[in-house]
């Protein structure tokens, strides 16, 4: 039994169910203390993995690559609550009342016809803590000593049952459904009031960490990119292709052999810019052809309204990628079989692109000053970071480290007072940090003197493989909008 959560406590008899639930008997008291799920790691050890601790010791998981397994056939953590109770849903919302209907029930659907397409999560209780260079992440179903209720299930400081993620990035309708474009053109501001609008929230700090608990405890391995890394291969507008033949009025160009002119494929979505800048693109455009070769150049043919482009000036690079692509994997969890894993999407408990694609704007945390600050509660996201509550560390600037490998997280701070809420602060290649040390996750932050950075997370579809649920960017001020940068919806009751 780990020390401190729930040794000498006296407990109601209980039944331990292969979920880890608790039912009560109507015998006698005994001590029985409720299964606690977790993972411990030494912060000064480079190696990714982590030992599984408590109930989750001797327990594995497993994802689909494709239709096939990658490591197992069975997933533990399938019959081992909350992850077993994580289900797929269509969620409505009519004057406050929630309408919800299950994957498998009549009248679900991806397309949006029905509702948000949402992953619904049953409550649960967390701990972090930190003695010495160990530390400690776990969950449990009930409050355990040590636990709190997990902040995704809190409501403005009231408690509820269920929590919603979106299974897709928001559309331009701020819809979660399946081969829809993300929207990326607002701020994290206007993302927050229209979600309200609709009665939702935007994908929140919470929801963020939420989500680091459960992958990081199902797969204990920090190094999460390496089974599933999201789109992080295809290609940006500082390293396009260029245009090889001046065309007009053209679905089909001709592309200069190189190595961003090879990534394109049928399926994508791809930006065309007529004057070889990101201010003037042509985004949403999908690749419904590829042809020629390394002598030739390539020929992509795509979708939408006629272009005009003049060789080696006009260029051709990938936007965020329609929704959809992880649908035809019956599993809740894996991507698509593909020979470069960085070039393809990824889901985990039916939740696509949560690392990877555009960035998913968040909210409830910003830095000013390299000062962390974060919201409690879903009225404050609104307010000035000022009124918040801020972490008593302060995180480091990557800006002052501006080589790749100098990105890569390496340890988080610890707050006793937000145990919940791992920033970083230390990273960087000269501090032991790579692409498969300590936390192999990107981190990006600016430090304009009193300038607020909203949070970004998971990598963008360039990133290559930066892309982890630790990641992480402030580089955005409050009040600029990005074509990079996507929203997702939440909902708690």
């Amino acid at each position: 039994m780990l020390a401190g959560l729930g040794a000498g406590v006296l407990f109601q008899k209980l039944i331990h169910n292969d979920n880890g639930l608790l039912a009560k008997t109507d015998a006698t008291n005994s001590l029985e203390p409720p299964k606690i799920y977790g993972i411990r790691f030494d912060i000064t050890n480079p190696d990714t993995k982590v030992e599984r601790i408590e109930a989750a010791i001797g327990k594995n998981n497993t994802y689909a690559i494709g239709h096939q397994f990658a490591m197992r056939n069975t997933n533990d953590f399938d019959s081992i609550y909350p992850w077993s109770d994580m289900k797929l849903c269509n969620l409505r919302l009519n004057a406050g009342v929630k309408s919800v209907i299950y994957q498998g029930e009549s009248g679900f659907t991806r397309d949006g016809s029905n509702g948000d397409v949402m992953v619904e999560i049953p409550k649960f209780h967390s701990m972090r803590k930190r003695e010495g260079n160990i530390e400690t992440w776990a969950i449990c179903a009930v409050p355990a000593p040590g636990f709190t209720l997990d902040p995704l299930f809190l409501k403005n400081g009231v408690a509820v049952d269920k929590a919603y993620i979106a299974a897709y990035q928001a559309d331009s309708n701020h819809f979660s459904k399946t081969n829809s474009k993300p929207f990326t053109r607002e701020t994290v501001s206007e993302s927050i009031q229209t979600f309200l609008a609709k009665g939702m929230m935007l994908y929140d700090v919470w929801a963020w960490l939420a989500i680091q608990r459960l992958v990081l405890i199902e797969f204990a391995d920090r190094n999460i990119q390496q089974f599933m890394n999201g789109y992080g291969d295809l290609v940006y507008a500082t390293n396009p292709a260029k245009v090889q033949v001046f065309a007009t009025n053209a679905n089909t160009i001709r592309l200069i052999n190189g190595t961003a002119a090879r990534k394109f494929a049928v399926g994508q979505t791809i930006s065309i810019s007529e004057f070889g800048t990101e201010t003037d693109l042509e985004e949403s455009r999908v690749v419904t052809n590829v042809s020629g070769s390394a002598t030739q150049g390539w020929n992509i043919t795509f979708t939408g309204s006629p272009v005009t482009v003049t060789a080696n000036v006009s260029t051709v690079y990938h936007s965020s990628q329609l929704s959809g692509s992880c649908d035809g994997i019956s599993y809740h969890t894996g991507r698509p079989a593909d020979a470069n894993i960085r070039q393809v999407s990824m889901k985990y408990r039916h939740m696509e692109n949560l690392w990877g694609n555009a960035w998913n704007r968040v909210a409830g945390i910003a830095i000013k000053n390299l000062n962390v600050y974060i919201a409690k509660k879903e009225s404050d996201y609104v307010n000035h970071i000022d009124t918040w509550n801020q972490l008593s560390y302060q995180t480091v600037m990557q800006s002052s480290m501006p080589t790749t490998e100098n990105i890569w997280v390496v340890q988080h701070g610890f707050d006793s007072n937000n145990p919940l809420v791992p920033i970083p602060v230390l990273a960087g290649a000269a501090n032991g940090g790579s692409s498969t040390a300590f936390f192999p996750a990107g981190y990006y932050a600016h430090n304009v003197a009193d300038t607020e950075y909203v949070g970004m997370t998971g990598g963008g579809w360039d990133h290559l493989n930066r892309n982890s649920p630790f990641t992480i960017r402030f580089w955005t001020p409050a009040t600029v909008n990005n074509w990079l940068y996507g929203s997702r919806a939440m909902y708690r009751g």
